[in-house]
C-alpha cells in the first residue's frame, strides 16, 4: 500500500481472510484478526480509488462491529469521496513520456479509471492555469514531480552513454508512476469544480478576524512576564510576586478580547497571586484568589486547571478552619482523575477534616482508602500516617481493640522506618489505650459485683490484714450466699489491681493477703 501496489496488498489480505481463525498461524484473537483484515481490504480499495468497493467493506465492518470508530470514519470518507467524484474531471492531465510507457502499467484492477495511463506532455503544452492547478493539487509533491520529469528527460538523452543510466531511468520511472497515481487519487478526492467553488466562495462576514501582529507581540510579552513571575516566586520573594501580578493583570485586561489565551492567562495570574498569599499566611486572600481562578476555569472550560484549583482551594479552607468547606471541595476533586500518592494525600486530608468535624466513621473510611493506596504504591510513610489516623478515629469511637491493633501496626511501621520519635509517641498512645481498656474492664467488674452483692443476704463485717508488718488492716463487709462469698471493702482499694481479678467477675480471690474474717453472729 505504501508503494502504490494495491494488487499485491489485496492478494495478501485475501490470503489472510482465507486462514482459519482457529489456526496456529493466527497470533491474536480470531475476531481481532478478522476485523483487521476487513479494515485493511477496505483501505486498499480506498487507496486504489475504488471507493464503491471500499464502501462495501467499511459497511460490512460497521455492521459487525458498530462501536468501532475506524469503520464509521471509513464509511464517511468513502461516501464523501464518491460524492466528490460525481461529474467529469477537467483540467489536470498527468501523463508520462513514450519511453516511460514501456514499463508495466497494468498494476491496478480493472475498476480503476483509464485516466491513470494518459500520455505525458511537455510543460509547453500546458497552460499556466493548468500548471497552477497541478501545483495546488500536488502541494509539496509538485516540486518532486517536476524534478523527476527533468530526470526522465536527462536520462533518456544520456542512456546510451552512461553505465547506470538504465537503472536510474527505471527508478525514476517507478517514482513517477507513484506520484501519478497519487495525483489521480487527490484529483478524485477533490475535483476541480469543487476546488473552484471553494476559491470563489465569499468569506463570511461573521468570521472574526484573528489576532493582529501587535496583539501577538503583546501576548508574547505577557508570556515572558509570566515566566519572570514564576522565577521570582521560586526564589521566595512573594511580596514582589504580588506586585508583579497586580501590574500584569492590568496589562492583560487591555488586550484584545479576541485573543483566546486571555482568560487562561488571567487564571494563571490568580494562581500565582494565591500561592504567594498562602506562603505569606494570608489564607483569606489566598482563598479568594483560588476562588477567582476556579471561577474562570469553569466559565472558560479549562478542565485541565480545575483539579489543581480544587486542591489549593481546599488547603486554604483547611488553614482557615472551614473544614466542612474543605471537605466538600476535596470530595469534588475526587471526581476527577487522580492516582498514586496524590490520591493517598487527598483521602488523608479528607479524613483529617472528618476528624475535626467529629465524623469518625467517615474518617475511618477515607483513612482506609489512604492506607490501601499507600500499600499499592509501597510507601511506608503514608501507611504510617493512615494507620495512626485510623487508630485515633477508633479510639474516639471507644473501639479500643481496633485502636490498639492499628497503633501496634503503626508502631511496627515506625520501627521499620527507624523513626524513633514517632515510635516513642506511639508507645505512649498504646499505654493510654491499655489504661482505657483496664478502666473499662474495672467498670465492668464493679457493675457485675454490685449486681451480685445486692442479690446476697446477711452482710457481716470482716478485716483483712497483710502479712507485711506496718500495713494497715482493711475493713469491710461480706455476704454469704451459697456457694459463693462476696466481699466489699469500704475503700475498694483491692479493685485498683484488675490484673489480680479472675476472668469470672463473681469469683474474688486475694493473692497478696493472708486474711482472717472476724464477724459477730450472736455470741459467736
Amino acid at each position: 500500500m505504501s508503494i502504490a501496489q494495491p494488487l499485491e496488498s489485496m492478494a495478501d489480505i485475501e490470503t489472510a481472510l482465507e486462514i482459519d481463525p482457529l489456526s496456529y498461524k493466527v497470533r491474536c484473537s480470531p475476531l481481532i484478526a478478522f476485523f483487521k483484515a476487513t479494515f485493511q481490504m477496505a483501505e486498499i480499495y480506498y487507496q486504489s480509488t475504488a471507493f464503491e468497493s471500499a464502501l462495501v467493506y467499511f459497511h460490512r465492518g460497521r455492521n459487525i462491529r458498530p462501536a468501532a470508530r475506524d469503520f464509521v470514519l471509513g464509511v464517511t470518507k468513502a461516501e464523501t469521496a464518491i460524492d466528490n467524484v460525481i461529474g467529469e474531471a477537467t483540467g489536470v492531465k498527468f501523463t508520462v513520456s513514450k519511453d516511460a510507457q514501456d514499463g508495466d502499467t497494468n498494476i491496478l484492477s480493472t475498476e480503476l479509471p483509464g485516466a491513470f495511463f494518459a500520455n505525458f506532455k511537455p510543460d509547453a503544452m500546458f497552460s499556466k492555469k493548468h500548471l497552477r492547478q497541478l501545483k495546488r493539487l500536488m502541494g509539496k509533491s509538485y516540486y518532486a514531480v517536476r524534478h523527476i520529469e527533468q530526470l526522465l528527460v536527462a536520462e533518456e538523452r544520456l542512456q546510451m552513454y552512461l553505465k547506470n543510466s538504465t537503472e536510474i531511468h527505471a527508478l525514476v520511472k517507478e517514482a513517477h508512476r507513484y506520484l501519478r497515481i497519487r495525483s489521480e487519487f487527490w484529483r478524485q478526492q477533490e475535483p476541480m469544480y469543487r476546488r473552484a467553488r471553494k476559491t470563489t466562495e465569499p468569506k463570511s462576514v461573521k468570521e472574526e478576524k484573528g489576532p493582529s501582529r501587535g496583539d501577538l507581540k503583546a501576548l508574547q510579552r505577557v508570556l515572558h512576564m509570566l515566566q519572570d513571575i514564576n522565577d521570582v516566586q521560586q526564589t521566595g520573594d512573594h511580596e514582589k510576586t504580588l506586585r508583579l501580578c497586580l501590574g500584569l493583570r492590568k496589562d492583560v485586561k487591555s488586550l484584545n478580547p479576541g485573543i483566546l489565551e486571555k482568560q487562561e492567562i488571567m487564571a494563571d495570574i490568580w494562581a500565582f497571586e494565591a500561592v504567594s498569599h498562602f506562603q505569606l499566611q494570608n489564607f483569606q486572600e489566598a482563598r479568594d484568589c483560588f476562588g477567582e481562578q476556579l471561577k474562570i476555569c469553569r466559565d472558560e472550560g479549562l478542565q485541565h486547571h480545575i483539579p489543581r484549583c480544587l486542591e489549593n482551594l481546599g488547603r486554604a479552607y483547611a488553614k482557615l478552619g472551614s473544614y466542612r468547606s474543605a471537605e466538600s471541595v476535596w470530595i469534588e476533586r475526587l471526581r476527577y482523575d487522580i492516582t498514586g500518592l496524590d490520591k493517598a494525600w487527598l483521602h488523608y486530608e479528607i479524613a483529617l477534616c472528618d476528624m475535626e468535624l467529629g465524623k469518625y466513621e467517615d474518617a475511618i473510611v477515607h483513612g482506609l482508602a489512604c492506607k490501601k493506596t499507600a500499600e499499592t504504591e509501597f510507601d511506608l510513610n503514608w501507611e504510617l500516617k493512615a494507620g495512626v489516623l485510623i487508630a485515633q478515629a477508633h479510639f474516639a469511637l471507644d473501639n479500643l481493640s481496633e485502636a490498639q491493633f492499628y497503633f501496634q501496626n503503626a508502631q511496627y511501621t515506625a520501627y521499620v522506618l527507624n523513626n524513633q520519635t514517632v515510635e516513642r509517641l506511639l508507645t505512649e498512645a498504646l499505654e493510654d489505650v491499655d489504661k482505657a481498656i483496664e478502666t473499662n474492664e474495672r467498670k465492668a467488674v464493679e457493675e457485675e459485683y454490685e449486681r451480685l452483692f445486692n442479690q446476697a443476704e446477711h452482710p457481716m463485717l470482716f478485716t483483712i490484714r497483710n502479712r507485711n508488718q506496718g500495713s494497715k488492716p482493711k475493713s469491710g463487709e461480706f455476704k454469704c450466699t451459697f456457694p459463693y462469698v462476696f466481699f466489699k471493702t469500704k475503700a475498694r482499694s483491692w479493685l485498683s489491681r484488675p490484673a489480680l481479678l479472675p476472668t469470672k467477675y463473681y469469683r474474688i480471690r486475694f493473692i497478696q493477703y493472708d486474711f482472717c474474717l472476724h464477724y459477730q453472729t450472736g455470741n459467736t
